[in-house]
């Protein structure tokens, strides 16, 4: 009986010890335009979804203190963030909101939802209902436990303008990433960060940083299928885009109307366009724009990249060009020195043929001297003998 005591016992330790590595959650540091915010309350993750406390990161972005109040369940904030009237009223334990009068999931823009909750004496919301109500943007960097590292959530208002460009390994490689930066600083854009996203995890990338609220704007080369897109579009994470398109990029929009095979790249189901084109090296991608993002802000960065890659794929047709006119230039020169030599050749034939028909003219007359030298000595020896 002892033995077996004993043996539970070991198997219940070991269960023990087993669970914390299974369970282990890796902590989440917190910076608002690039400083570290102080919380008594940390952020954290609940089936893909970011949690954080709505006081603290209400007064991070512009809300005095005294300005959100708690009562009876009921989280009220008012004031003017980035100069315009904010007013929000929450009850806890519910998954909605009203905003400025208007009731709004607090998951806007996925069809997953979550309900508001009281942690450690702090009210949580997700964070993508705090980027939509105060314009701002989030990038959540994952630390993986065994790497004793912090998980990082970057949290930029709407004066600090940043996107995170998803793109493939190859494209990575072939310096999109360093093209992506130049058009930040043409279109104004404080930052961009470029990151491998369609690796063999890639949609569930996708879904994560999606669902994280991140400023995501997706740089597709053909991996994305046409289901993916139409949920996406559906559920809301991926913006509409004809308007922006139509005010932004007057060139864009007359591709699409004008290329069948463009439009039918960029066009979800219901008629709208959800993509925009660019074409690089002779192929077409398409940039989807995540929802939570200033679709105008984004669509005039994305048009800045267009505009970059035009650039750079006209002044190398240029050089090609130029090349080969100095190869034309060359090879006529080189007929040109072809033909002279020619010429000069044929010339020097002539003079050398001129040259011996003298030589022959001047033998003949010599020799012609010589023969009537000759018949003159003749004839004075004849007369010679005759007399």
């Amino acid at each position: 009986m002892k033995k077996f005591l004993a043996l539970v016992l070991s198997c219940l330790l070991v269960l023990a010890v087993g669970i914390p590595a299974f369970a282990e959650e890796v902590p989440i540091d917190v910076e608002v335009d690039g400083s570290l915010l102080e919380l008594d309350a940390a952020p954290f993750m609940e089936n893909d979804i970011c949690l954080v406390p709505i006081r603290a990161f209400s007064v991070a972005l512009g809300i005095a203190d005294e300005n959100i109040t708690f009562s009876d369940g009921l989280v009220s904030i008012s004031g003017t963030p980035n100069g315009q009237e904010l007013s929000i009223s929450l009850m806890v334990g519910e998954d909605t909101a009203s905003v400025n009068g208007e009731e709004i999931s607090l998951t806007i823009g996925i069809e997953q939802s979550c309900a508001s909750r009281i942690v450690s004496d702090r009210t949580f919301v997700p964070m993508r209902f705090i980027n939509h109500v105060f314009g701002c943007t989030a990038t959540f960097y994952e630390a993986m436990p065994e790497e004793g590292k912090h998980s990082l959530l970057s949290v930029k208002s709407p004066a600090y303008t940043a996107f995170t460009i998803g793109m493939s390994q190859a494209a990575m490689d072939a310096g999109v990433d360093k093209l992506m930066e130049v058009a930040a600083a043409v279109t104004g854009v404080n930052a961009v960060t470029c990151v491998v996203l369609q690796d063999d995890a890639w949609l569930e990338k996708l879904n994560l940083m999606l669902a994280a609220g991140e400023p995501l704007i997706v740089l597709d080369e053909g991996t994305l299928t046409d289901e993916v897109i139409e949920e996406k579009v559906t559920s809301g994470a991926f913006a509409k885009l004809d308007d922006a398109i139509a005010k932004y990029s007057p060139s864009a929009m007359e591709w699409i109307e004008g290329d069948e095979e463009v439009k039918n790249m960029v066009t979800a189901s219901d008629g709208s366009i959800v993509a925009f084109p660019v074409e690089r090296n002779q192929n077409v991608e398409r940039l989807f724009i995540s929802s939570v993002l200033d679709t105008e802000k984004a669509v005039n960065f994305v048009h800045g990249y267009r505009e970059v890659v035009k650039g750079l794929t006209e002044s190398a047709d240029g050089e090609e060009n130029s090349e080969e006119a100095e190869n034309t230039e060359i090879a006529e020169n080189d007929s040109e020195d072809t033909e002279t030599a020619d010429n000069t050749e044929e010339i020097t034939e002539e003079t050398t043929e001129e040259t011996e028909n003298t030589e022959t003219d001047a033998d003949d007359a010599d020799n012609a001297e010589d023969t009537q030298e000759t018949e003159n000595t003749e004839s004075t020896q004849e007369s010679e003998l005759e007399e």
